[in-house]
């Protein structure tokens, strides 16, 4: 299975699991849109770098959470900073990645807490707005308006989870 059809069939589970109208369904529908963005962001992230699938089965092993939301808060910000030069921007991301990257890290944080918060309550409508955010992320992952962007991005994901030195 293709990671593209790993997210969107993450995506059709998630929305699944929303009329189960429970608490465990609507912490598992947060949680599963999360991990349907971050396999989008991974594969679309490795079609960009990589020309070889075996470059790119390598790659998706090494990105990691923790530095795929820092790398996103970064990429989220309206002006261009330290850490998006380091990753190759001149220029400011595109409106369009500032929001996909503030909707990851929304997910990241909306799964943190709906996998580890044990007394915090979830709704429907939390789980769809999330269910919303990973939508959005995978449509621009398949169609990103600023393809330069998302390699930058990709590039900034991929290096900080390594710690490799990017300058």
């Amino acid at each position: 299975m293709s990671q593209a059809n790993l997210a969107e069939d993450l995506i059709q589970a998630a929305e699944q699991l929303v009329p189960l109208r429970t608490e465990a369904a609507f912490r598992r529908a947060i949680s599963t849109a999360y991990y349907a963005a971050f396999h989008g962001l991974i594969d679309a992230s490795c079609e960009r770098l990589f020309s070889e699938d075996v470059h790119r089965d390598v790659a998706r092993r090494n990105f990691n959470h923790r530095e795929m939301r820092a790398a996103a808060l970064h990429f989220s910000d309206a002006e261009l900073n330290d850490e998006q030069r380091k990753c190759g921007r001149s220029s400011p991301p595109s409106e369009r990645l500032r929001e996909v990257c503030s909707n990851f890290v929304d997910l990241f944080e909306a799964r943190e807490r709906a996998d580890y918060v044990v007394e915090a309550a979830h709704t429907a409508t939390q789980a769809r707005s999330n269910i919303g955010y990973a939508k959005n992320v995978l449509d621009y992952c398949n169609d990103p308006d600023d393809g330069s962007g998302l390699t930058a991005l990709a590039v900034c994901m991929l290096m900080k989870s390594r710690q490799w030195r990017l300058r």
